[in-house]
């Protein structure tokens, strides 16, 4: 991609995997603490996810620039 200042930033797919630490999304008012793992592909961030039995996960793709 070409900013405005004409510079070329390449975007590329990633998948993260985000554990929280509580056992829920929600601790009381606000969201609960949480850690972000980054993988290339899909295949490797759902078998890390599906590695660990415990825990509340979200596993999304992220456009990330650089």
């Amino acid at each position: 991609m070409r900013t405005e200042w004409g510079d070329n930033v390449k975007n590329t797919k990633v998948w993260i995997v985000r554990k929280y630490n509580k056992s829920s999304r929600w601790d009381a008012i606000h969201s609960a603490g949480f850690k972000e793992f980054e993988f290339k592909t899909k295949a490797e961030a759902m078998k890390f996810r599906n590695s660990h039995t415990k825990g509340v996960f979200d596993v999304y793709e992220k456009i990330k620039n650089s």
